[in-house]
Formats: structure tokens, sequence, C-alpha cells
């Protein structure tokens, strides 16, 4: 994996359903996106991990009478990334592209 990854100008990982890795692979993969080596590559994780997050705040705002439309963006990302972050350890790592 170590020369494939020099052979790639921008080296890219991708998992699905990365809620369901084992817990010394997570660590494994954190180890690696922190290595110099890996500077250049992309790590994609694919998960529904924070979708009880955003279900439980979507119900927030449907009992307050609010539509899910008026859930601001930074609000919806506070939730995710804290009901996340313990397993990834992602504190620094999260990138959050804003759609809108």
């Amino acid at each position: 994996m170590f020369g494939s990854v020099f052979l790639c100008r921008r080296p890219m990982f991708i998992f699905d359903e990365s809620h369901l890795l084992p817990s010394n692979l997570v660590n494994t993969l954190n180890e690696l996106m922190v290595n110099p080596m890996f500077k250049r590559s992309t790590f994609i994780f694919l998960s529904n991990e924070g979708s009880e997050a955003l279900k439980d705040l979507t119900e927030e705002y449907a009992n307050k009478k609010l539509g899910r439309e008026l859930i601001p963006y930074d609000l919806a990302k506070e939730r995710v990334t804290s009901s996340i972050k313990d397993r990834f350890h992602l504190n620094n790592i999260v990138s959050w592209f804003n759609f809108k």
C-alpha cells in the first residue's frame, strides 16, 4: 500500500459503512491520516453514524412547529460532528463543505 501511495498524485481512500469498521482498524487509519507519507491523500468515510443526531435535531424543530429548512447549517454540523468525533478522533480532521 505504501508504494502505491507514491505512484498516485492525489491518492484517495473511500470507506463505505465506516461505522462498521473494527476499532483497531479505525485506530490504524487515524495513524495513517496524520502520517506525513499520506499528507497528499484524501480519506473519505461514508457512514450513517450521524443520522441519529440529524433525526433528533429534525424532531426538535418539528416539535416546535418549525420546518427542517430552518435548521441552521452550523447547528446540524455541530450535532453530527459531536456524534462521530469520539469514534474517529476527528477533532482536527473533519472537513465540511457548505453547499448552500
